[in-house]
């Protein structure tokens, strides 16, 4: 009987594109989703596979793929910009409308302001906090600037909130940012990604659209 890592192997050798966690774990049965994470980054450390953040066309957001080093990697796909949606929530609003996504998307409980140690002598309030402390998410609704330029200093705040992610102990840490468009068409969430790639080692980054119901909310980046 092969081992999960043996299954992984066999797997990845005969696709050919990369699979992100969430999507092995699914296709091969192995649960929890966590001990797929833990296997394919021994196999990386091992140098028998390749781990690189790409765009899962199966989940629809950026996450960390596995690759076989026997197969070409394929190029990343880049998702499509849509169309200008209407004003959003303000930051509050914001929260408020991930934290009723989530709890129905991973079937737990979130609470909002939860601090967390992520320094020997340093806490942060982490905008939602699953209550076995599992799951830590942070909001950012930010946009591009009235005339469509880069917003620095909103940024700032998101690559610090991405220094307190990486910091804290969490199976899945996730920076959720406001899905928006300039008049170019830019989405916001994937130039942030494309420049601070590098930065974001196992943090999920979610492209969030804020609908007319929370059944009308979608994750994308």
């Amino acid at each position: 009987m092969k081992t999960h890592g043996e299954e992984i192997l066999v797997f990845l050798e005969r696709e050919k594109s990369g699979y992100c966690d969430d999507c092995l774990a699914e296709k091969l049965g192995i649960q929890p989703r966590q001990q797929v994470n833990a296997i394919c980054r021994r196999l990386a450390e091992e140098g028998i596979i390749a781990r690189e953040r790409a765009w899962c066309n199966r989940c629809e957001r950026w996450k960390i793929h596995n690759y076989h080093l026997r197969r070409a990697r394929p190029p990343r796909e880049e998702a499509r910009p849509e169309a200008p949606r209407p004003p959003e929530p303000d930051s509050k609003g914001f929260e408020k409308h991930v934290k009723v996504y989530f709890e129905r998307e991973l079937s737990t409980n979130l609470s909002s302001r939860v601090p967390l140690r992520v320094g020997k002598n340093l806490e942060h309030k982490f905008d939602l906090v699953s209550s076995d402390g599992s799951i830590v998410i942070e909001c950012k609704s930010y946009t591009w600037t009235r005339s469509g330029n880069w917003p620095s200093a909103k940024i700032a705040h998101a690559n610090q909130a991405l220094f307190y992610l990486s910091r804290v102990k969490a199976a899945r840490k996730l920076l959720v940012m406001r899905k928006d468009l300039n008049s170019r068409g830019d989405s916001l969430v994937e130039t942030y990604v494309r420049r601070y790639q590098g930065l974001m080692d196992d943090v999920e980054i979610w492209s969030f659209v804020v609908g007319e119901s929370a059944q009308d909310t979608e994750q994308g980046e």
